[in-house]
């Protein structure tokens, strides 16, 4: 009887570490009521405004960008013009951001180091220097800064420590702590995020981000939450389309129509299409929003 039982306790704890990883036991811990694509909210008819495009060129047939171009018309618009230099495992570009009365908004020097994965802006007009550094799951180990006027660099170094089945991320800030900042994630086997803790003013944490994957571990729905215990809502979520070829397609991002009224549901706030040359690489991004196109 005792080697049942012992076998039934393994069998569930394999069962609840195997939920760990799938979104499904996030929802139903948290009793979480997520919106999904209706017909209305995938009309993207009204949707032809170009709020920013992005054109990609490369080396011949290698996948080494040799420029980006990019227009953003938002608020005003904005050109950015960004050149390519390649060393060893070291790609180093220069940004220069102008707007449309020609004025130079920003001159960048950008070393990314793709062996080491960090990144190391340095800044012409303000005389700036900022580095950071990811992890392999893409989140910040190293975010700091040093301008013309400090001794030494300034911000925040994140330690990530294994914890049972999530990882805790906590920040310091200068040497110090900063509990607001501390994240924990549950991954997926692929070492993906499946889910996000933030603490709460209670000292406590509440699920802030949830992602679902599809059967070839790219994710489909990204939703971002806010609430506490079983009161969650969802702020803001997107929604990502994928070709036959199993690249990203489309990025819709919604958001609440009310946020004092949440029952009005959601609404598509903007949407981005991926283009791709022959050989699969990235060669435009465009961005819609609603209204008349900018550029």
């Amino acid at each position: 009887m005792r080697v049942i039982l012992c076998i039934l306790i393994i069998c569930e704890v394999i069962f609840a570490e195997g939920n760990i990883s799938n979104p499904e036991y996030f929802i139903k811990k948290h009793s979480l009521n997520l919106p999904h694509i209706t017909p209305d909210m995938s009309d993207i008819s009204k949707y032809s405004y170009i709020l920013d495009i992005k054109e990609y060129f490369y080396l011949g047939s290698t996948s080494n960008l040799d420029s980006v171009i990019r227009y953003v018309h938002i608020k005003r618009p904005i050109r950015e013009y960004e050149r390519y230099l390649y060393l060893g495992d070291t790609a180093i570009s220069k940004i220069v951001s102008i707007a449309d009365k020609s004025d130079t908004l920003n001159q960048l020097i950008v070393t990314t180091n793709r062996l080491h994965n960090t990144r190391r802006y340095v800044d012409l007009k303000s005389q700036c220097i900022h580095i950071i550094q990811l992890n392999e799951w893409g989140k910040k180990v190293f975010d700091k800064t040093k301008c013309s006027d400090d001794k030494e660099f300034s911000g925040q170094e994140i330690e990530f420590r294994k914890e049972g089945n999530y990882t805790i991320a906590i920040p310091k800030v200068n040497g110090i702590v900063d509990s607001s900042g501390i994240r924990k994630y549950y991954l997926n086997t692929f070492n993906n995020i499946v889910a996000e803790y933030s603490m709460d003013k209670r000292g406590g944490f509440r699920i802030s981000q949830l992602i679902v994957y599809n059967v070839n571990n790219n994710p489909i729905y990204q939703y971002d939450l806010t609430g506490f215990d079983k009161w969650y809502f969802v702020e803001k979520f997107n929604h990502y389309v994928y070709d036959s070829s199993g690249r990203l397609k489309r990025d819709y991002v919604y958001k609440t129509a009310d946020r004092k009224k949440r029952k009005k549901g959601f609404q598509l706030v903007s949407y981005t299409e991926y283009e791709y040359d022959d050989l699969g690489r990235k060669i435009r991004m465009i961005t819609y929003g609603k209204g008349d196109s900018g550029l």
